[in-house]
């Protein structure tokens, strides 16, 4: 994006052969796609990754929080 906000275009300046064929290309992986984008599935993934980091830290936190000090060797109450 430029400081207007306008896209600019990525492929400016380049041979218009080798431009026509990369946009070929591009729309022969977006038909084979289907409606499903490389980014969408990189996005879910990303969410389910902070999903479950959230969840081992919320565990973490009951750990402590019950008095219980996962670094013994037993995993058992503080202080026996």
């Amino acid at each position: 994006m430029s400081e207007s906000g306008a896209v600019q275009d990525p492929l400016a300046g380049w041979d218009p052969r080798r431009r026509a064929s990369l946009e070929r290309l591009w729309e022969r992986f977006r038909e084979a796609a289907g409606e499903v984008r490389l980014s969408d599935e990189l996005v879910a993934e990303r969410r389910l990754e902070a999903a479950a980091a959230d969840r081992a830290d919320l565990r973490d936190e009951v750990v402590i929080e019950r008095g219980f000090d996962p670094s013994s060797q037993d995993g058992g109450p503080r202080g026996e």
